[in-house]
Order: C-alpha cells, then sequence, then structure tokens
C-alpha cells in the first residue's frame, strides 16, 4: 500500500473464473533476435516488385481502428522517396490522427506534403463543414495556403455528403451518446445503400436531387424525433424544436450536449432554419467554391499515376476486425475496411500493379471504447463512462475523460499511481486474483474502482490516450492471438508494423491472450463448442459479444522490456540491437509474420529483420 493508492485483492467469484495464466498456453515459435536497418534496405528487403508493375502499399489496422496507420503511411516515405501520391477510402470524419499542430479525420496524413497528390475516393462520407476546418487547420500550423501549389487535394465527385440529419441520428432513439462519436458515418453509408443520399457532384450540377435527398432525410429525422420519449419530455417532438434545444446556451441533456459539442456552427443553425435543405446547400456551395480542395474522379487519377510508374499509398480507415463484412462483431463500421475492400474500391488496374501489404499493431490494443466487453480487455469497454464523481464544485464528471483525474492528482501522482496500480494488475494475473472484484482507492477520490477500471484509467492517462475525435479515454487491452488469427484470415501475407512498443519499457511484465476456454454456453439453440473446448488462433468464432459471454482467455506472461536497444538505450541513433525481452515479445505475437517495423518513439519508427 501506498500513500497514494490502496488496492484490496479479492479472489475470483465461485462459478465466475475471469481468466487462466499458464506458461504453458504460450504457442510454439521461433525465439529470433532483431536488429535495426536503414529505411533503404527494409524497402529494398520486404518489397520486391515485378518488371512492369507499380509498388502500391496498403496500411491496414489490424486491431480496432486505433493503430497509428498514418503514421505508418508518412514512414513509407522514408522508405520510398518516389511515392507521388496517397488516397484514403471507405472513410469519414469519425476516426483521427494527431499530427504535427493540427488533427485529420477524413484527409490522407500526407496532405501537408508538398510533393504529395492527396485523394478522398469515392466510397468516403463527406462532411464539407469539417471538411473544411480540417484544411483550414493545416493551412494555419504549415503556412501552406495555396492549392496545387503547396498542398495537392482532391476529393471524388461520387463520395457521399454527411448530413446533418445523420450526425443527429446518432442520439435520436438512443439511450446515451456512448459509444458514438456523432460523425454520422452509419446513417450517411445507410442513406447512400438506399439511393438517398446527396454526392458533392450534387452541390453543384444537380441540385434538385440534392434537395430531394436532403427533404426525404429530413422527413426521416422528423419521424425518429417524434418516436423518442425522452426527447418528447424535453418539448421536443420534430426537428424544428430539437434545433431550438440545441440552440439554447445551456444545454444540459447528456445526448444532446455530446451532439452539440461536435457539431460546426452552420450545421447547429441549420436544425431551426425556416428553410433547412435551401440553407445547406448554400453553405455547401460556399465552402466549394472557396478553392480548398478539388473535386474529379480520383480513380482515373490515381491509375494515371500507376501509368506514369509512379508508387503511391493506400490508407484504409479504421481496421479488419471493425469491417463490415468480416462481421466480427456489433461494433463495425459499413464499410469494407480492409485491404481487400480499399483495393476494390479504389480501382487500380490490377496487371499494372504489386501490392505491398502491411497490417499495423499497436502495443496495448487501445481504442475508444464501445459498450460490450473484449476477450483481452477483462472489462466492460463503457466501463468508465459509468464511473463519476462529485467535484467540490458540486459539478458531477465522468472518468470517461482522463482529465477528471487532474482535479484530484497532479501528473506526477497519476505516473506514480499507475506505476502501483500496474504492478499490482501483475501480481492479480500471476496470482490469480480478481481483476474485478479486487477494489483500488486513489487518493483524494471517493471511490472504489475495480482493478480493471483502475488500470484502464490511469493507463490511459499515463500513455496520453485519449480519442482525437471523442476526447474520450482509449481502453488499454492484451495483444489476443485469438482475434489476431481472424484477422489473418482475411490479410492472410501481409507484412507487419508493431507500433509503440516504447511503451512497455519497464512494465515489469506483458500478459498475452494465447487462446479462449469455453466455460458457458457459447451459441444458442445450438452451441458452437462444448464447454471445456479450448479455441485456437485461426479457429471460427462467434460474434464477439458471445464469445465474451462464453468463453474466459487464457493468458501467457512474458518480460517487459528495460529499454529498445541491447546497449541500454532507447537512442535510435546509437542502438542498433534490440532488447532481447523486445525480441522475445516480437517472436511471439506476430505468429510467424515477418515484422518490417517498430514504434519507438511518439512520431518515430524504425525499420528492422531478423538477425
Amino acid at each position: 500500500m501506498s500513500e497514494l493508492v490502496s488496492v484490496d485483492f479479492q479472489p475470483m467469484r465461485e462459478g465466475s473464473l475471469e481468466f487462466r495464466v499458464s506458461d504453458n498456453f504460450l504457442p510454439t515459435f521461433k525465439r529470433k533476435q532483431f536488429e535495426v536497418i536503414s529505411p533503404e534496405e527494409a524497402n529494398e528487403l520486404y518489397f520486391q516488385v515485378p518488371t512492369g508493375r507499380t509498388l502500391v502499399y496498403i496500411t491496414t489496422g489490424a486491431q480496432r481502428g486505433d493503430e497509428a496507420k498514418g503514421k505508418v503511411a508518412r514512414n513509407i516515405l522514408l522508405m520510398n522517396p518516389d511515392v507521388k501520391w496517397c488516397i484514403t477510402d471507405h472513410c469519414t470524419h469519425n476516426a483521427g490522427k494527431q499530427e504535427n499542430g493540427f488533427s485529420l479525420h477524413l484527409l490522407p496524413p500526407t496532405v501537408a506534403n508538398p510533393e504529395i497528390h492527396n485523394y478522398v475516393g469515392h466510397m468516403a462520407r463527406v462532411n464539407p463543414f469539417i471538411t473544411r476546418q480540417e484544411i483550414l487547420d493545416v493551412q494555419e500550423a504549415t503556412g501552406y495556403k495555396t492549392l496545387g501549389e503547396d498542398y495537392h487535394l482532391m476529393i471524388d465527385r461520387h463520395s457521399t455528403l454527411v448530413t446533418p440529419m445523420n450526425r443527429a441520428d446518432d442520439i435520436v432513439g438512443k439511450p446515451n451518446a456512448m459509444g458514438s462519436t456523432c460523425q454520422g458515418a452509419t446513417m450517411s453509408f445507410a442513406y447512400a445503400s438506399m439511393k438517398k443520399a446527396p454526392m458533392i457532384e450534387d452541390i453543384l450540377y444537380d441540385k434538385d436531387n440534392f434537395m430531394s435527398c436532403v427533404n426525404f432525410q429530413i422527413t426521416e429525422l422528423n419521424d425518429r424525433i417524434k418516436r423518442d420519449e425522452g426527447l418528447k419530455e424535453l418539448g421536443i417532438v420534430d426537428m424544428k424544436t430539437f434545433g431550438i434545444a440545441l440552440n439554447a446556451e445551456d444545454v444540459e441533456n447528456g445526448r444532446l450536449k455530446a451532439l452539440k459539442s461536435r457539431l460546426s456552427p452552420e450545421e447547429v443553425t441549420f436544425f431551426s432554419h425556416e428553410n433547412p435543405a435551401e440553407y445547406l446547400h448554400s453553405q455547401h456551395v460556399e465552402i466549394i467554391e472557396s478553392g480548398l480542395f478539388d473535386i474529379g474522379d480520383t480513380q482515373k487519377a490515381v491509375n494515371e499515376h500507376v501509368e506514369r510508374g509512379e508508387p503511391g499509398i493506400i490508407e484504409p480507415v479504421q481496421s479488419v476486425i471493425l469491417a463490415g463484412d468480416v462481421r466480427f462483431s456489433k461494433n463495425r463500421t459499413g464499410a469494407f475496411t480492409h485491404a481487400h475492400g480499399s483495393i476494390g474500391s479504389v480501382g487500380l488496374t490490377p496487371s499494372k500493379v504489386e501490392y505491398g501489404r502491411i497490417l499495423v499493431f499497436k502495443f496495448g490494443d487501445t481504442s475508444v471504447g464501445g459498450s460490450a466487453g473484449t476477450m483481452a480487455g477483462l472489462m466492460r469497454q463503457d466501463a468508465l463512462h459509468a464511473l463519476s464523481t462529485t467535484l467540490p464544485s458540486g459539478n458531477e464528471v465522468s472518468f470517461e475523460y482522463t482529465s477528471t483525474l487532474e482535479h484530484f492528482i497532479d501528473k506526477d501522482q497519476i505516473d506514480n499511481a499507475f506505476q502501483y496500480v500496474n504492478q499490482a494488475y501483475n501480481t492479480a494475473l500471476r496470482e490469480g486474483h480478481s481483476l474485478n472484484h479486487s477494489t483500488v482507492r486513489i487518493k483524494g477520490i471517493n471511490l472504489d474502482f475495480s482493478l480493471s477500471e483502475s488500470k484502464a484509467l490511469l493507463t490511459s492517462a499515463y500513455w496520453g490516450e485519449i480519442g482525437v475525435t471523442s476526447k474520450r479515454a482509449r481502453i488499454c487491452r492484451m495483444d489476443d492471438l485469438v482475434q489476431d488469427g481472424v484477422v489473418y484470415g482475411v490479410e492472410p501475407k501481409s507484412l507487419q508494423v508493431r507500433n509503440a512498443t516504447d511503451r512497455g519499457i519497464g512494465l515489469g511484465q506483458i500478459g498475452v491472450v494465447t487462446e479462449y476456454e469455453v466455460v458457458d454456453q457459447y451459441g444458442a439453440p445450438q452451441q458452437k463448442y462444448p464447454i471445456g473446448h479450448v479455441i485456437k488462433p485461426g479457429d471460427e468464432l462467434l460474434m464477439e459479444h458471445q464469445t465474451v459471454d462464453a468463453c474466459i482467455p487464457h493468458i501467457s506472461i512474458l518480460k517487459s522490456w528495460t529499454s529498445i536497444y541491447a546497449d541500454g538505450t532507447n537512442d535510435t541513433a546509437i542502438g542498433k540491437l534490440l532488447d532481447p525481452n523486445l525480441s522475445h515479445y516480437l517472436s511471439v505475437v506476430p505468429a510467424g509474420h515477418n515484422v518490417m517495423s517498430i514504434g519507438t518513439a511518439p512520431r518515430e519508427l524504425v525499420f528492422i529483420k531478423e538477425v
């Protein structure tokens, strides 16, 4: 026990086993040693291009869409300075990436590079208000103001518009805004499937279709608002009264507050405007005519790059297991956010290209939590949302925002509390204590956290893991080899980047989920596997919520590393051979796949090879 943190270990409840731990759960693997190589050597070693083809790199997320694919895309330019273009497709504004002085959601990570032509493809969902702000943020941070000279950006003429109604639909008819970024991705995809979504091209060339689609969506939103009993209690019965409530100076309702905090002023005005469709059209015309981006045929443009033999990058948004057609869980996108989906939608001539497929993993497998649990998270992903406390001012605050901690303890104390709770978590794993029923008290906070909750909260605060779009705490999970097996089933021959390995320094030990054990009915009315069955990587799984309800993880424990390099340093300019424990970790978790690069600092990747 410390003065700052106290932990009360409790046993797992009878009949409620949470996990098993054993070194015997580790799969068979070849122990490797790795060393750093130059970017040029990595490109030559890992990417062989047949004569007559053009190399196109694809950076695909291998976890839950927070792996730093943009960071990897930028570092591809170090490997191959001949890269001339980058395209994002199947994307919208709900995925964020932090750059130098600005955040990107829709735009490619290379948009601030004057040498790269950037494209947003036809399967994107585009909100012109947010797009304008992203570009203005880039201009302010870089000083690059002139399209076609300082930066190059084209948005496909057939990309779907995200309307204010789509964003409102993220909270209307929902109990709360938890798990939603309020960016309208789901409903914009749904209306596009129904052929009731306006396109970028409609703004300039088919106003009748634009107005028809917008008015159709307004009618649908009005119907949904009328059926929302919670909104009805606030006097909200249609879109106009919805807009009036949003315009109030002090919005108290949690759902409305979450939405308003993410809307542009123009979108707030839209809901209560006398002629909302006409207002929206005029605002969009103004944005397009401002000259911030080009509109065109992105498929034609990138194929012209390929014809000239110019390498490029495809950056799929989100990840393999969040892809709509993989159906790993209920928490998935409508888009096909794996390499196959992006290859199909970008539409390059197959005989002209050679794809360099790269799967991106992140140490700690972090992302903003939804409502359900995950096997490697060992807690409900919305647990921090449910935890709140009252400040001396009388305001109630939620611990889903890590800044709440700063009302009680300072930065140094947060770091110390993280180290203490991390050690307690490791002890609980080794000795079989409950993660859900063991309790943690943090100085000054009148609340009992479970060990899992305190670990999630303090890890997020210590690592600065906050969602770029939602600003909520990201939830940390162990590496999960069974989940990875699903990814390999979709992307079997990709190279790997293991980002953020610097976060393993000094942790003492690292838990890795290697397999699942069925402990309850797995599927109904038929049972997929009997109780006692062990699910290995590559085995078929039911939907994630069924797996979490019926299975427990088998965990093996690895030693963490004390530095990145075997010489005891973390300096890339000095180090060459990786720390033996880091090499051990990189021998186990990739399941036999080649690791071409690791993240060694927030904005740094180094390229590696097996010795």
